[in-house]
């Protein structure tokens, strides 16, 4: 199945499709919570069209038969804490039907050699680490639970 994933940066002719894609995570109640599609791509179309200008943000898409099937968002910070670079992982999400054959590994590797040609010094993100499903990916890729990550909506 993986040998015909193709991994592209999007542009911003594919943007519609990359929304629709993203419309299907974003919906729920625990992120944006606009229900309608047309809602979201209007509310979202000038803010996504920015994100593909910004020079530390990488959008990744995961076609299959020129069909979007998965799609990662990152940014890439500079930070004292670090005293370089962090790539940040922003989302990550492949439709349920194509979930467990590698794409989301085969996404998180194509942001990593990324992450290495920046000269990033980590790669993070925030998930639901009680969920086994999640930490058993992240933990086969190498990744470790370091702190929990907190938010307040303003």
């Amino acid at each position: 199945m993986i040998e015909t994933i193709s991994i592209e940066q999007l542009n911003e002719c594919n943007l519609e499709d990359y929304l629709r894609l993203a419309h299907e995570f974003l919906k729920s109640s625990f992120h944006l919570g606009i229900e309608n599609y047309d809602d979201f791509v209007r509310e979202t179309y000038s803010i996504a069209k920015n994100l593909l200008s910004e020079p530390n943000t990488t959008l990744l898409t995961a076609k299959k038969d020129d069909s979007f099937i998965g799609y990662l968002t990152a940014n890439f910070t500079l930070t004292l804490h670090l005293n370089g670079y962090d790539c940040y992982v922003r989302e990550l999400y492949i439709k349920p039907e194509y979930r467990r054959q590698g794409i989301g590994s085969l996404l998180m590797q194509t942001i990593e050699l990324l992450a290495v040609q920046k000269k990033c010094k980590r790669i993070s993100l925030a998930t639901r680490w009680d969920n086994d499903i999640q930490s058993s990916f992240y933990a086969s890729l190498g990744f470790n639970r370091r702190c929990d990550f907190i938010s307040k909506i303003i």
